[in-house]
């Protein structure tokens, strides 16, 4: 059986740090959307310096998204790895598919401390990342990140939990599911 674990969740709700883990846990391939697209920008700090301009343009431009999805798609049919995207569990028939939930108000607070930047500001750019990646995805794929979860098999709030107790939750699925 070819292991593929697909772990999404909107910024800031956790999916990168438990996909590393799990990865590691693991001994499997972690494989990360941003750092695609990082690539595809061929500038490994891309995103952080030029993210925001950039949605300006990945409406009339969406090819960046169309080959980083591509590539997701190719290093899962690889097989044995950790996929941290939000388009895949969508996109991808196979795999044991995670969705790590959280508030605004959390995800804020995540996103002030690794970037620097007051909740304020990151629940601005959060609120707007959200609902620009949300239309995106329905006008290139027809699926909405905020409503549609039909794709996964394991649905968790983040919220109140550290990152060890969402990766010793999701770890127990993955075990049950005999998927590890």
């Amino acid at each position: 059986m070819k292991t593929v674990i697909i772990i999404a969740g909107l910024a800031g709700s956790g999916k990168s740090t438990l996909a590393k883990q799990i990865a590691r846990t693991f001994a499997l391939r972690y494989v990360s959307g941003g750092y695609l697209f990082e690539k595809v920008k061929e500038d490994p700090a891309w995103w952080e310096t030029h993210g925001a301009e950039y949605n300006k343009n990945r409406e009339k431009d969406p090819s960046a998204d169309l080959a980083v999805d591509e590539m997701i798609k190719r290093e899962a049919e690889k097989g044995d790895v950790v996929i941290d995207s939000k388009t895949a569990p969508w996109l991808i028939k196979e795999g044991f598919k995670i969705w790590l939930d959280a508030d605004l108000d959390t995800r804020a607070k995540r996103v002030s401390q690794r970037s620097n930047i007051s909740v304020d500001e990151a629940k601005t750019r959060i609120r707007n990342r959200d609902e620009f990646d949300r239309q995106l995805y329905l006008k290139l794929y027809g699926f909405d990140i905020f409503k549609d979860k039909t794709p996964f098999n394991f649905v968790i709030s983040t919220d109140f939990l550290t990152a060890e107790e969402v990766f010793l939750l999701v770890s127990s699925a993955l075990r049950s599911a005999n998927y590890v």
